[in-house]
This record gives structure tokens, sequence and C-alpha cells, in this order.
């Protein structure tokens, strides 16, 4: 067994989990500190919750955290593939593009500088949001479009038409454009569906009321099998217990840019360099880290 394995049983702060829950676990312990000071010189052996309260209160309580972590996860593996298909299709256009010989280079090139775009400005659109105007494309436009990738697809759904109309390409490689073309705005409808229809607000909100009777009353039942053990055993049930709700909301949301979100950036950098080799240019419209072209 590797000594690195053994780095994971120290909690991380470099975390985006382990930052948010350590002031709740803290405040579990002083807590459970005063339940221990109460049971020695207040109350004495008057307050005894049964240990089989925490039992099954617990076992309820794993059937709801594996249904909201099971959710959770679905949306972030959704997002992720998702966002593969947009790596694909991105390729098989370039291919279409390059693979028609009447095409004029400079043509092709545009329309994968049209397709490198639309994943950056997808990245953007499900993060802050986007203006046209943070693209070169939109610098010097006057019109300036709301839903910044539908108005892409549009400009690359015109360039087919012209290539149709100029009977550079046959109707069934229209179609095939078509094709991927309508699965770009599948994408972007389906990221855009994981991104504003969260899980409902009545359902977290009874999961985090079970966590905390739970977390409230456990000192009590344990201080008189634990005493002051108590203390550091409420920590551990409570880092795990609210960390797995933290984990759940943390990648629920899966198009941020923290640590547990899906990484974005490399994405659209790997749409960047494939489309570009496709076009066999050395020209490339890579951003700058943290912009959108």
């Amino acid at each position: 067994m590797s000594l690195r394995w053994f780095g994971y049983l120290i909690p991380s702060q470099h975390t985006p989990v382990s930052r948010r829950i350590w002031t709740s676990v803290l405040a579990m312990a002083v807590y459970a500190s005063g339940v221990v000071l109460a049971e020695h010189f207040l109350f004495g052996d008057q307050i005894n919750i049964h240990p089989n309260f925490h039992a099954l209160l617990g076992a309820v309580l794993g059937l709801f955290l594996g249904f909201r972590t099971n959710t959770a996860y679905d949306r972030w593996w959704e997002g992720r593939k998702l966002w593969g298909q947009l790596v694909n299709e991105s390729r098989n256009l370039a291919i279409l593009a390059q693979a028609v010989p009447r095409i004029e280079r400079t043509e092709a090139l545009s329309f994968g500088r049209l397709v490198i775009n639309f994943s950056r400005a997808l990245k953007e659109h499900l993060r802050e949001g986007i203006r046209a105007k943070q693209l070169s494309l939109y610098k010097d436009a006057v019109f300036e479009p709301k839903h910044v990738p539908a108005h892409l697809t549009f400009q690359l759904r015109e360039m087919v038409s012209l290539w149709a109309e100029r009977k550079q390409i046959d109707p069934l490689r229209e179609l095939m454009f078509d094709r991927h073309l309508a699965a770009l705005m599948d994408i972007c409808g389906g990221c855009e569906r994981i991104r504003r229809t969260p899980l409902a607000y009545s359902y977290i909100t009874y999961i985090r009321q079970g966590i905390a009777l739970y977390l409230f009353t456990l000192p009590w039942g344990l201080v008189h099998e634990l005493d002051y053990w108590t203390i550091p055993a409420v920590m551990i049930v409570s880092y795990f217990m609210i960390g797995i709700e933290t984990i759940a909301e943390e990648v629920e949301e899966p198009f941020g840019r923290s640590l547990d979100d899906l990484m974005l950036d490399d994405i659209c950098k790997t749409i960047d360099s494939t489309v570009t080799e496709i076009l066999n240019t050395q020209t490339s419209w890579s951003e700058r880290p943290g912009k959108a072209k």
C-alpha cells in the first residue's frame, strides 16, 4: 500500500468541502463540550437518550442522504457526458468541413473558429453569463445577441446553407451538418436544464432538518457511555454527515470553477486543439486562461 494513500486520511484544507464544513464541525465540538459539562455539573443522569433512537433516525437519514448523493452525482455525470458529446460533435463538424474539397480553406477555418467559440461561449453562458462583446467575433458588431451559443449555431447553419446554395456540398452532406448542428443545441439545452433545475427546496430542507436533529441529540445519547470522548465522536460523525450533504450541494452544480466542478476550461482547450489540428492549420484561437474568445 502506497504511503501516499494515508494522506487521504487527513482532511485537506485545499478541497472546497473541507473549507466549508470545518466551521460547523467546530461548532458541534463546542456544543458537545457544553453537553458533557452540563451532564457532569447540572443534570447528572436525568437526561438519557436511548441508543435505539439514533439507530432508527440514522437508518432513515441514510436513505435520504443516499438519494441526495446519487441525485447530485447523476447531475454531475450527465453534465460530463454532455460536454464529452460536445467534444465529439465539434470534431465531427471540423472533419466534415475539412473533407469537402469544394469548400475554400478560409471558409473552413472560419467555420472551425465558430465551433471553437461555441464551446467557450457555452462555458461562460453556464457560469456568470456571457456577453457577445466578450468574443472577438462580435467585437465590432452592432447587433449583440442575448443567447450567444444559439446565435453562433445560427451562424454555423448559415454557412452550411451558403455552401449548399453554391453547390459546394450535396444535400446528403448538408443533412449530416444539420444533425451535428442540432446536437450542439441539444447539448446546450441539456446543460441549461441541469443549471436551472435544482433539487426541490422542500426536499433539501427536510434532509437538513433531519441532520440537525440527529447531530443535536447525538451528544446526549453518547455522553453516558463515552464521557469526554463524546466530543471527538461528535466531531467525526458531524464531519461526515455534514460533509455528505455539502458534497451533494457542491457537485449538483457542475459548471462552476471549484475543484469539484467539471474542468470546462480544459475541455474547451481540447476542442480548440483538436479542431485546429483537423483543419490542418497552425492558427489557434485559444484564449488566455479565464477568458472566452
